[in-house]
């Protein structure tokens, strides 16, 4: 359901970045898992290193690219039972620890 007042905030454009809001969840639980997460991912980004000769790798994204981590708000997921086996047997044999900086 609708858990703000309609009016309250200026309505999000697709085209135009912007802060998360409330207009961004479906709940203020879900307002709060989401920046949760992004401080998690933010501390991933900080440490991570490349590998010495191979480089690095970094995918970031939305709900699709988390899939790779196997969760969405980094709690696993169903959906995604399976994609990180096929991120550690394809990419990240070129690319070892990947950063995958995603969040649904």
């Amino acid at each position: 359901g609708l858990w703000l007042l309609l009016g309250s905030q200026k309505e999000e454009q697709p085209d135009v970045a912007s802060p998360r809001t409330q207009r961004s969840a479906r709940s203020a639980a879900q307002l709060a898992k989401w920046f949760r997460w992004q401080a998690v991912l933010a501390s991933e980004a900080a440490a991570h290193t490349a590998s010495p000769g191979k480089g690095s790798l970094a995918l970031w994204g939305d709900s699709i690219t988390e899939s790779w981590r196997g969760t969405s708000y980094g709690t696993p997921a169903g959906r995604a039972n399976g994609t990180p086996a096929v991120l550690a047997q394809t990419l990240a044999r070129r690319w070892p620890s990947p950063a995958v900086l995603a969040i649904s």
